[in-house]
């Protein structure tokens, strides 16, 4: 039986997007087949095994400190010096001492493929000296492209460059690379010849909602987002627009709906804005149903355009389950977009413009047979592409794994 040794900095938990998704994806393989070595980020509170995968061998370390813009402001040139000196401290020090840790757990398990989920520096540059020190198979999964890791964690130019070389020797070394998303998956296999496989976030078919034919006919028209608000030009936009309706339609209040368990907001005006905190995946679900439109932000900002090319929000799953649509505010060619777009699934607003934003809300709301059709397919997309069952057989083809023969 392959034994897998999974290589990550967001372990499998019930909390996080990502860490859900590599939750369900521990629980296809057998019992025995897998052991995880976990560096994190020091106070990261939830990020444990569920009770019931306590039979999953895991080791906890301590990350080492990925973001830089807490030594010097950018504007001073020795913020870039002083990122570089840190960067190559953690490299030589903290992530050398991992990687030791890493390869003496892996070969204490038997392992003999690596699993590795990248994101910031710390996986990027784990990966490769764990397999090789395993000699193990490599097979590399991506949330999202790291540009945006790096730039949040304000990596200096000279460094961002090496990171990403580095990143793109692990696509090439990989057998078969996990992908965001299909846009991603499509992608990776045209500029680095290797076979990848989609990875996107995905619930059980029977979560599924039947898909609404019309708003709710009573009540204020809900507007609602899932997650933290990290486009926030897009936000902002999406603000001005609705402040330009006087927050009504048709004469019925809006109120925009957040869940998350992290908000910050401004405003130099009276907004019916309801923040829940953080849900639960099941409890969003039924806020999502119980919403009239759900609102999914992407990055228009050049400096994000790989990122939003490839990458897939898990919030996107849960929308296409609830029932409603799909309201998508970002640039055409976001991996999104396209998904919403060969499906019919969704409304897609390409504009920055407030009014443009304002009539398109005012479009999907009014038209009833645009909003019936959305949602319907909505729903179709969602069982043809996102359900546990589609993951797991890409799961399987991801890490060459024959469920007959192991």
């Amino acid at each position: 039986m392959k034994k897998i040794l999974l290589l990550t900095d967001v372990p499998p938990s019930k909390y996080f997007s990502g860490a859900l998704l590599t939750d369900q994806l521990v629980r296809f393989l057998p019992k025995g087949s897998v052991a995880c070595f976990s560096p994190v980020m020091a106070g990261l509170k939830n990020a444990v095994l569920a009770p019931d995968l306590d039979y999953v061998p895991i080791q906890y370390h301590v990350k080492p400190r990925e973001y830089t813009g807490h030594l010097l402001p950018r504007k001073f040139k020795l913020g870039h010096l002083s990122s570089f000196l840190m960067e190559n401290y953690n490299a030589a020090v903290p992530v050398h001492s991992l990687i030791r840790k890493a390869v003496r757990f892996g070969r204490d398990f038997g392992a003999t493929a690596v699993w590795a989920i990248i994101q910031g520096q710390t996986m990027i540059r784990m990966a490769r000296p764990v397999a090789e020190g395993l000699g193990a198979s490599l097979y590399i999964q991506v949330w999202d492209a790291p540009q945006w890791a790096l730039k949040r964690n304000r990596i200096d130019p000279l460094m961002r460059r090496h990171l990403l070389a580095e990143y793109e020797r692990l696509l090439r070394q990989s057998r078969v690379v996990g992908a965001a998303s299909w846009a991603m998956a499509e992608d990776y296999q045209a500029r680095y010849g290797v076979r990848a496989v989609p990875l996107a976030s995905s619930l059980d078919a029977a979560q599924a909602r039947e898909p609404a034919t019309a708003p709710h006919a009573e009540g204020p028209l809900t507007i609602s987002l899932a997650g933290q608000i990290y486009a926030e030009d897009e936000w902002d936009a999406l603000m001005e627009a609705i402040d330009g309706m006087n927050w009504t339609i048709g004469g019925r209040p809006i109120k925009v709906r957040l869940m998350g368990g992290y908000i910050n907001l401004k405003s130099s005006r009276r907004r019916n804005i309801e923040y829940l905190g953080y849900a639960t995946q099941a409890e969003t679900l039924d806020l999502m149903a119980d919403s009239d439109v759900l609102y999914c932000p992407y990055w228009f900002d050049k400096d994000y355009e790989e990122v939003a090319r490839t990458s897939f929000p898990a919030k996107l799953t849960t929308y296409l389950a609830s029932g409603r649509p799909v309201f998508f505010h970002g640039p055409a060619y976001a991996s999104p977009a396209r998904f919403i777009a060969e499906h019919d699934c969704g409304l897609v607003c390409p504009t920055l413009d407030p009014a443009a934003i304002s009539e398109a809300i005012r479009r999907l709301l009014a038209d009833s047979a645009l909003y019936a059709r959305l949602t319907a397919n909505g729903t179709r997309a969602f069982r043809q592409q996102l359900t546990l069952d589609a993951l797991r057989r890409r799961f399987n083809s991801f890490l060459e794994w024959d469920e007959e023969s192991e």
